[in-house]
């Protein structure tokens, strides 16, 4: 029986019977009330965790965009002694800094949506962070191999025998760069679904 027609008939009974009743009535209107400040508290809670992955993710989107046109710009610059050589490395080292920077506060913020759950937003934040991760290391692999290599043998790996993924990792900068995108707009979707739901169906999968 629904809580709202149980506390309305207790209220009536209440009336005939004294005190007790109206106790009753409102010992079930106050738990009712109490598991919906929790449902709202949840809500709420999990959509300030979505919120700051999702705005830490397409940071982290932002900066290697930038740090992609940065090593274009160095590449295409005479290699020593020119001025505007020296900016152009000086700003990339500073945008290396950054996606640096921006993934740490990303993966910080994937611990939280893991943390608040449902395991359907806290997987497609996995996969989404893991990606951005993944889209750095090619970026920097693909414009400054020396330094992936040094980076390999200080952990003592070998490129040989080293697979950034699965294969599913497309191979182009646009092709990931979509490929991010598409993860990062999935879960916007998948997060507004959660918060709207009233069900808790999502925490049941």
């Amino acid at each position: 029986m629904d809580a709202a027609i149980v506390g309305a008939v207790a209220a009536v009974l209440g009336a005939a019977v004294g005190a007790g009743g109206a106790v009753a009535a409102a010992a079930l209107t106050g738990h009712k009330q109490d598991r919906g400040q929790h449902r709202q508290w949840r809500r709420d809670v999990r959509r300030t965790a979505y919120v700051s992955f999702l705005d830490a993710a397409r940071e982290v989107d932002t900066q290697i965009g930038e740090l992609h046109a940065a090593m274009i710009t160095a590449d295409e610059l005479p290699t020593a002694g020119d001025p505007a050589t020296n900016v152009a490395l000086r700003d990339l080292g500073e945008r290396i800094f950054a996606v640096k920077n921006a993934l740490e506060g990303c993966g910080k913020a994937q611990l939280a949506v893991e943390l608040e759950g449902p395991p359907p937003v806290a997987t497609l934040a996995l996969r989404a962070s893991y990606s951005l991760h993944l889209w750095a290391a090619r970026e920097f692999d693909r414009w400054h191999s020396p330094a992936m290599d040094q980076v390999l043998r200080i952990v003592g790996r070998d490129r040989a025998t080293l697979r950034f993924d699965d294969g599913s990792f497309p191979d182009e900068f646009h092709d990931q760069a979509r490929h991010v995108h598409s993860l990062i707009d999935e879960l916007t979707v998948l997060s507004r679904h959660v918060l709207d739901d009233p069900s808790g169906k999502f925490d049941r999968e």
